[in-house]
Parts: structure tokens; sequence; C-alpha cells
């Protein structure tokens, strides 16, 4: 009876609900490990973000670095070529100055040499207009190269602006996919129950990263705005640049134009005329214009200094639009410095919280081990009480054969005895067999039952000990992947830390440097405003002085035109007095020539009778000589001499025929022509000089 109380009793304790605490273990360890893998992901997406930040604030650090470079590069090399301007113009005015005086002293000593040097005047002239066009070709290949050159830096730059748009529209379409994806990222989680924190730090970082992605809209919007003042400001100088260009190309041609015209025109007076007075009045045509030349060429360098201001001013706006960038580029940055550090503060929460979360788990295994050594107490327990079961079981089992062998020493000493007691061993025996069977019966199924109970016993501690040694693997990796999280995430918490004070002081030195490039904007805009101030007053004076002087110049003109003029009516006077005695000389020569041809005429007909005389007397000659037979002794003697008489004499008879035709007349009138011009032009010589005297002295009255 006490077997069969204890056999129910370890039926009972093993129909108990043992499992129970293990699923909620299990169901509670499963929802941590989620949470955690959650947290773990949005952490490294924290990094990554965090990472990616850091790879763009270091770009824009380059960028602005080497966008600083370049504008004090930029500012020094315009100072530069300020300077060197500014001493090219004083160079210039100084050697206009030089050229001037020096000028005026050729004049007043190629005014003097003028009628010996006519011919070195004009190959000089051919040389400088050789040079000049040589300097005019190489001048506009150099202005075209240059205009090529400031082409391809525009459509350089216009192709950067434009990939530069292109950037900022592809920036902005990648933010608008990430505002739409983060909305239907909200959408999607709005749909999944979550907790409630969870849910509102989710809501907190996309409404930050909506107004990230907003500033950053307006940032480039503004930036897309700046780029397309400062396309405008290059399209406006490359603009300039063409006018300037085409204009000194059409001036070129112009002068080049009124310089072959120049020239033909001083050609065709100097050789109709002969006259020095009228190469002195081209001379002083000639500088006139060169001085109206030189006047055009400082109102085109006014006008080119105006250009340059101009483009410095565009310039300038640009410059100003850059530095519009860099502090919304500055701008962008504090405020990402601002989001890393709300970044920084939410991981050290989360970090708060994975640790709070970590003491949890400790806590939550350090009672999962308390109970399973528990449990282990128990198992240990329940294989102790069933050893002393088996045990117990074993003694009875003994005893039992010990009583079946009593029994059957009984029964062999009951056959012996006799048969009167035959009925009442009968029913005894019966009775012992019955109790004997039951036992036995009892003994077996007791037997299966220990069986059966040390088998389950043994599988379940084994399952007991799989499931132990599992839970406490499992534990100990979780322990370990739990330390090194932590670990991890307080390096990562070191290392943005660390990040943040850096971009700090990255900031506060951008800071510092924007200060002081706004300083040194502020100063170059107040230079180049001073250094306007003393352009004008110089152009002003130079102005000045350059008009008293064309002044001056243009009485002094005045006066030689008058002088000019005066010497004009003189050499009018003296050229009609020369046409009077060249009409006379003409009819001199006429009269003359009529009477050279009246009497060569004469000539003629004189020479004509003596040769047709000639002609009868040699014809008699012939006659009398055939008559006589001498003319076949000649011929035997020596047959070619004959002959040559005749040759001659039709040779000599032919030339006079010519001469008395055509030529004499002609050469003898050119003979007579060709004296009276020699002595015309020696009149028109003596004539000059005495004009050239009469200059002098009047130059020398006046002084």
């Amino acid at each position: 009876m006490q077997l069969k109380l204890e056999n129910q009793k370890l039926r009972e304790k093993k129909s108990m609900p043992q499992y129970i605490p293990q699923f909620e273990s299990r169901g509670r360890e499963e929802f941590n490990k989620d949470d955690e893998r959650k947290y773990i992901d949005e952490i490294i997406k924290q990094s990554s973000e965090i990472t990616d930040l850091k790879k763009e604030i270091q770009s824009l650090k380059s960028q602005h670095k080497e966008e600083l470079l370049e504008l004090e590069k930029q500012q020094t090399y315009k100072e530069r070529q300020h300077v060197q301007k500014s001493a090219e113009l004083s160079a210039e005015l100084k050697a206009q100055e030089e050229r001037y005086d020096l000028e005026i002293n050729k004049l007043s000593y190629d005014h003097q040499r003028q009628t010996e040097e006519l011919e070195g005047i004009v190959q000089g002239l051919r040389d400088e207009l050789s040079l000049t066009l040589s300097r005019a070709k190489s001048r506009s290949e150099e202005l075209e190269g240059q205009l090529k050159e400031v082409q391809e830096r525009l459509s350089k730059k216009v192709e950067e602006l434009d990939s530069d748009v292109r950037s900022k529209n592809q920036t902005l379409e990648n933010q608008t996919k990430q505002i739409l994806q983060l909305k239907n990222y909200i959408g999607e989680c709005e749909t999944i129950p979550r907790p409630v924190e969870i849910w509102r730090k989710e809501k907190e970082t996309l409404e930050n990263r909506l107004k990230i992605c907003e500033i950053e809209r307006e940032n480039c919007q503004s930036n897309l705005q700046l780029l397309n003042i400062r396309l405008n400001s290059m399209k406006e100088i490359q603009n300039l640049h063409e006018q300037e260009l085409s204009r000194v190309n059409k001036e070129k041609v112009d002068k080049s134009k009124q310089e072959t015209v120049l020239l033909t025109r001083w050609r065709e007076k100097v050789y109709e005329l002969l006259v020095q007075q009228k190469s002195a009045s081209i001379v002083q045509r000639k500088d006139e214009q060169n001085w109206l030349e030189k006047v055009n060429d400082l109102k085109n360098e006014l006008s080119s200094c105006g250009n340059q201001v101009t483009v410095l001013t565009h310039s300038l706006s640009d410059r100003q639009a850059q530095l519009d960038i860099e502090v919304n580029n500055s701008r962008k940055l504090q405020q990402e410095l601002v989001q890393a550090q709300q970044m920084a503060l939410n991981l050290d929460d989360k970090l708060q919280e994975n640790t709070d979360f970590v003491e949890l788990l400790y806590q939550f295994s350090q009672s999962i081990s308390s109970k399973f050594e528990g449990n282990l107490g128990v198992m240990q327990s329940i294989l102790g009480s069933l050893k002393a079961y088996g045990q117990r079981i074993s003694f009875a089992s003994s005893r039992i054969e010990v009583l079946q062998g009593i029994y059957a020493r009984n029964e062999a000493m009951k056959k012996i005895q006799t048969g009167d007691d035959d009925a009442i061993d009968d029913s005894r025996g019966r009775k012992d067999d019955e109790s004997v069977s039951y036992v036995s019966s009892e003994l077996e199924r007791v037997m299966r039952e220990r069986d059966q109970l040390a088998g389950q016993l043994k599988l379940d501690a084994e399952s007991w000990s799989q499931r132990l040694q599992a839970a406490t693997v499992k534990c100990g990796e979780e322990n370990m992947n739990l330390r090194r999280t932590v670990e991890d995430l307080e390096q990562v918490l070191q290392e943005k830390s660390q990040k943040c004070s850096q971009l700090e002081e990255d900031t506060e030195r951008l800071q510092g440097e924007l200060e002081e490039s706004s300083d040194t904007v502020d100063h170059l805009k107040t230079e180049l405003a001073r250094r306007e101030v003393g352009l004008e007053q110089v152009l002003v004076e130079q102005k000045a002085e350059i008009e008293a002087e064309f002044r001056e110049q243009l009485a002094e003109y005045d006066r030689k035109l008058s002088d000019a003029k005066r010497e004009q009516t003189k050499a009018v006077v003296s050229l009609r007095q020369l046409e009077r005695q060249m009409a006379r000389d003409k009819e001199r020569t006429t009269e003359n020539y009529q009477t050279m041809e009246n009497h060569y005429i004469k000539q003629l007909s004189t020479l004509q009778e003596q040769i047709k005389s000639l002609e009868k007397e040699r014809n008699l000659m012939m006659a009398t000589l055939r008559q006589e037979g001498l003319l076949s002794k000649v011929r035997s003697q020596r047959s070619e001499v004959t002959q040559l008489p005749e040759a001659d004499v039709s040779c000599q008879f032919t030339k006079v025929e010519a001469i008395s035709m055509h030529p004499p007349e002609k050469e003898d009138v050119e003979e007579t022509v060709d004296e009276p011009i020699a002595a015309v032009l020696e009149d028109l010589r003596a004539l000059t000089t005495a004009v050239l005297q009469e200059d002098v002295s009047c130059s020398d009255s006046d002084s």
C-alpha cells in the first residue's frame, strides 16, 4: 500500500505543469532579442549616417578651403593686375609725353630737312605700314587667342556650373525621393502596432529629417539662385570682352584703311605738285590725326577701364555670391552639428536604455539560473528517492524470493503429511497459491512500473541536462553578445563624443575663418573703392593735362595752318606764274618746232634731189661699165665685191627713206621738248628754296 501511495505521488508530480516558466522565459527572451536586434539595427543605421555626415563635412571643409585659396589667389592676382595696369598707364603716359616732346623736336628738325628726305620718309612710312600691319595681325591673332581662351574658360565654367546645377537637382530629387520613402515608411510604421515611446522617438527623428531635408532644399534653391547670378555675370563679362575685341579689330581695320588713303593722297599730292609745303601740311594733318588717335586710344582705354570696373563689380558680386554660398554651407554645417549633437544625445539615451535592458536581462538570466538550480535540486532529490524506492523494491523482491522458498519448503512438507489433512492443506495451498500469484503479479507490475519510472527518469534527466546545457550556452552567448554590444556602444559613444568635440572645434575654426574672410572682403572692398577713387582722380587729372596739352597743340596747329595757308597762297601765286611761264615756253617751243620742222623738210627735199641725182649718176656709171666690160673682169677677180655696194646703197637708201618718213621729226621734237621741262624743274626747285628761306626767316622773326 505504501508503494502504491508513493507511485501515485510520483505520478501526480509527473503530471504537474513544470514547463510553464520555461515557455514564459522563452517568450520573454524572444521579445527581448527582437527589441535588441531592432535597437542594434537602428544604432548601425545611425552610425552609418554619422559616418556619411562626417564624410560630407570633411568634403565641405576641403571645398571651403580650396575655394578660400582660390579666392585669395584671384584677389592677389587682381591686385597685381591693378598695380601692373596702373604702372603701365603711368609708364605709357610718361612715354607719350616723351614721345610728344621728341616728335615736336623731330617735326622742327624734319621741317628743315623735308626736301632732302622725302624718299626716306616714304620708305620709312612703308616700313612702318608693314610693321603696323604685322603688329596688327599679331595683335589680332593674340586677341583672337585670348578670346578663344576666354570663351573656353567661360564654356568650362558654364559646364561646371551646369554640372553643379545638375548635381544639386539630383540631390533635390534624391531628397524628395527620401522624403517620399520616409513618408511611406511613416505610414507603414503607423499601421504596425508599436510601443508609444518607440513610435514617438521615431516620429521625432523623422520630423528632424524632414526639417533637415527642407533646410537642404532651401539651401539648394539659394545656391541655384547664386549660381544663376554667377552665370549671368560671367555672360555679361564675356559679352563685354567680345564687344571690346570687336571694337579693337574695327578700329585697327579703320586705321589701316585711313593710313592707306592718307598715303595715296600724300603720294598723289607729292607727285602732282612737287611742293614741299603740301608735304608739311600732310605731316601736320598726320600729326593731328595721330594725336586724335591717341585721344581716341585714351578714351578707349578709359572705356576699357570702365569695362574692367564693371567686370570687377561683377566679379565682386560673384565673390559675394560665393560668400553667401559659404555662409549657407556654414549654416548647414552648424545645423548638421546640432543634429549630430541631438543624435549623440539620442544615442546616449538609447545606450542608457540598452544598459538598463542588459541589467534586466542579467537579472532574468540569474533568476533563470536559480530556477534551474532549484529544479536540479528537485530532480536530484527525486533521483535519490527513486534510488531509495529501487532499493526498497529490490529488498522486497529478495524478501519475496525468500518467502517463495519458504512456501516451496512448506508445500514439500505438506505433501509428506497425511491425507486427513489434505482438504485443509488444499484449501491452505489454494490460498497460498492465490496469495503467491497475487504477490507475483503485483511484483511484476511493480517491476514494470519501476523500469518505466527508471527509463522515464533517465530520459527526463538527459533532457533536463541537455536543456540546461543549451540554456547555459545561450545565456553565455547572450551575455557575451550583450557585453560586446555594450563595449561597441561605449566605443561608438566615445568616438561620437570625440567627433562632436572635433566638429565643434572645426565649426569654431570655420567661424573664425569666415570672420577673417569677411574682414578681408571688407578690406578689399574698401581698398577697391579707394583705388577706384584714386584712379578716377588720376584719370581726371590726366584728362585735364591732356586736354590742356591738346589745346596748346591745337593753338599751335592753328597758327601753323594759318602760316601754311599763307605759304599755300604764295605757292599758288608762284604756280600760276610758273604756268604762265610754261605757256610762254610752250609757245616758244611750238614756234621753234615749226621752224625746225620747216628746216628739216627743206633739208629732206634737198637730200631727196641729191639722191635722185646720185641714182642717175650711178645708173650712168653702171651702163658705161657694162658697155666697156669692166664688171665681168671685176666679178671674175672677186665675185662678192660687186654685191656689197648695191646692198650698202640699198640699205642707205632705205635708211634715208625711213628717216625721211617718220623718226627724225619725233626725235627732234623730243629733244626740243626735253630742254624746256628741265628748265621748268630747275625753276621750280629755285622757287621752293626761296620759299623755304622765306619760311625760315618768318619763323626766326616770329621767335
